[in-house]
Parts: structure tokens; sequence; C-alpha cells
């Protein structure tokens, strides 16, 4: 009983800590992916705006009327344009609230040379087949869109990129986001949940066996109770499912003889039954669990563990169990009965002949005793005249009187 106690405490906390963490892993999956759209829009539009700045800064610096736009100037237009980019930048950072960079730049040779002032790292340029910066090495293929890749320190970002045509030249803009900085509010509002459902969960489960326990008690009493009515009946009680027995209480194993009813699990009902008595058993057992009774009672002769024959009377009803159908029913030892109805009827018949030969003999002894009356009568008559001198009487030894 205590290890059932302790194996339901278990699975209880499993199936609570399943239930809630399935539902925590999705929630925090959904907004996570939420987020990471969110941010792919914002890094986008931003992108875009960051593009439009930059065509407009080329504009005004190159658009002054003594200015001509020929090799000498674009240098001097450059340095202005990234100047002033790179000061909304700075203005721009405080306005997220997540770490947004800017990173513009252009590819010399086997290089890519960055624009700008990196937020992370000082370098001011990368090998263009080194593997970091992927989101700019698209975009100076000419490419543009969304991708989770590394960035030029290595670390794994979300990153919208373009290309950029700046001055005749090709250059690309790409925004990006570490996805470490994504994942943070996420991780840390997991653990915090984490310890919250943990709480629940033991407050659940406290609750619920403080609910079910008194239900669970009463039932084991009940199951306690019939169990002890089943295991000490007189008569033999079985279940039969798929035509094998699947539980028989210590009675019914007595009945044939056997000292252990777990000795009888998986035999089939008929190989208990004597052979000329299994057809119907089987016919039985069919009749029942195809629906064409509910009920049946019958007497066949059984044969005990020592082939020892024993008359037996079965009762059994159909019902489910595990929503498979079964029988239930029990059995009774009628050897005895039918020995003593075998010797009332012999009893009985010898009585009736009895009672025939009295019959008979009374009816004989009537018959008999007429012509007898007769005879004595005259013999009487004939010795009465012999003693009154009127007949001599010659007796076989010849002597006369």
């Amino acid at each position: 009983m205590k290890d059932i106690g302790k194996r339901r405490v278990i699975y209880l906390i499993a199936i609570f800590a399943a239930v809630v963490l399935i539902v925590l892993a999705t929630t925090e999956m959904l907004l996570y992916q939420t987020a990471v759209k969110q941010q792919t829009l914002r890094l986008r539009a931003s992108a875009e705006l960051r593009i439009r700045m930059i065509e407009l800064e080329t504009e005004h610096q190159g658009s002054g009327k003594c200015q001509r736009q020929d090799s000498k100037s674009l240098p001097t237009i450059e340095e202005k344009v990234i100047g002033e980019i790179q000061k909304i930048n700075e203005r721009s950072y405080h306005g997220f609230t997540m770490p947004v960079e800017f990173v513009w730049g252009r590819r010399e040779g086997n290089d890519i040379i960055f624009l700008l002032p990196l937020r992370h790292s000082k370098v001011k340029s990368v090998p263009f087949n080194s593997g970091l910066a992927g989101p700019m090495r698209l975009a100076l293929k000419g490419q543009a869109g969304i991708i989770i890749g590394l960035d030029y320190r290595g670390k794994k970002v979300l990153s919208v990129f373009a290309p950029l045509n700046f001055l005749d030249r090709h250059t690309g803009i790409v925004a990006k986001i570490d996805m470490q900085e994504i994942r943070a509010p996420f991780i840390r509002v997991g653990i915090v949940a984490f310890f919250v459902a943990i709480a629940v969960i033991l407050a659940g489960v406290f609750a619920f066996l403080k609910i079910t326990n008194p239900m669970l008690l009463s039932i084991q009493e009940s199951e306690n109770k019939f169990r002890g009515l089943v295991e000490q009946s007189f008569a033999g009680i079985y279940i039969v499912q798929h035509k094998k027995l699947i539980y028989v209480n210590p009675r019914f194993a007595e009945i044939f003889g056997y000292d252990n009813a777990e000795d009888l699990i998986g035999i089939s009902p008929i190989d208990l039954v004597y052979a000329d008595d299994g057809a119907t058993v089987s016919e039985n057992i069919r009749k029942r669990l195809d629906h064409e009774v509910y009920s049946i009672n019958y007497c066949v002769r059984g044969v005990k563990k020592d082939d020892e024959i024993v008359h037996i009377e079965i009762h059994g009803s159909r019902t489910t169990i595990k929503n498979v159908p079964a029988i239930v029913g029990f059995i009774i030892d009628v050897t005895k009965r039918i020995e003593d109805d075998e010797k009332l009827q012999q009893l009985a018949i010898a009585q009736e002949a009895s009672r025939a030969k009295n019959e008979v003999l009374s009816m004989v002894s009537h018959e008999l005793r007429t012509p007898l009356n007769g005879i004595s009568g005259l013999a009487q008559t004939l010795i009465n005249a012999s003693d009154n001198g009127w007949l001599t009487i010659g007796y076989a030894d010849g002597q006369s009187q």
C-alpha cells in the first residue's frame, strides 16, 4: 500500500511537471518567434530608413553649385556623408529597446572594409572569405534579405542586409541584433517561470492528494472487503477473457485440485472439463461473447489435476473489462449432490422393486389360498367320516382306518 502511494505521488509529479513544462516551452517558443518577427520588421524598416538617409545625405553633400562630383571631390563627399551617418547612428542607438548595430562596408580586394566604427570591435576590416560578416558578404554580392548568421566577431546575429550604390561604388549595409540579446529576456522569464511552475506543481500535488486520499482510502477499503469475500467464497469465482482464464479465486483452484490459483491463469476453460463436455463449454462461451445470451448456467463434468472426475455447476454472465468482452461467474462442486441423487434414485428403484415383489407375492398367495382351503375342508370331512366309521381311509403304508 505504501509503495502504491509513493508511486502515485511520483506519477502525479511527473504528469504535472510534463504538462506545465510543455505549456511553458510552447508559450516561450511562440513568444520567442513573435519577438524575432517583430525585431525583423524593425530591422528592415531601420535598414531601409538608413539607406534612404545615406542617399539623401549623399545628394545633399554633392549638390553644391560650385562643387563637381569628380574623382577629386568624391573622397570629400564620402568623408562628410560617413561622418553624418555616424552621428545619426550614435543618436539612434538610444531609441531601441535592444542594442541594434548598423554596419556599412565595401569590398576592397579580398577584404571587407567597414566605413563606420564598429560597436563591439575596433577592427577596420575582415577577410572577405573568412566566414565572418556573413550578412555583409551577401550584401556586397548584391543580395538583400534576412538571415541569422555570424557577424564580424563570429557571434550569431539576426540581420537585415541590402546592397547600396554609394558614389558609384558597391557597398552594403547591415542592421543586426545579437541573438543572445533577443534570447536573454526569454531565458530570464523561463528561469522564473520554471521555479514558479515547481511551486505550482507541488501545490497542485498536495491539493490533489488532500482531496483524493479519502476517496482512495474508501475505494481501497471496499476493494479489500470485496477481495476478502471473493477469496473466502465457498464458490469458485472466475473471469474469462479472450477464451482464457484471467482470474480464479482459491476455491476455484481447490475444486480442480490445484494448490495455487496462479497455476490456472491463461488456461482455457475447455481444458478443465471432460472431453465429451468440451463442445458444450465452448458453445456457451461463444453465445455470451457474441451477445446471443447475457447469462447462462449448466452442469458439466470437470477433470481435476489428478484426472479425477468432478461434477460442477457453472454460472456466468457477459461483461466488459477494459473495453474487451469478458465472462464473469462462479462454479459449484455438485459431485456430492449428484452422488446423493444417484443413491436416492437407486433407493427409490429398490423400494419400487420391493413393493412390486410384495404385490406379486400377495397375489400368488391369494390365488393359491382359495383351492387349498377347498382341499383342506374336504380332507377334514373325510377324516371326520372316517372317525365316525362311515369311511375307511387307506394310507401309504397299506394300513387302513
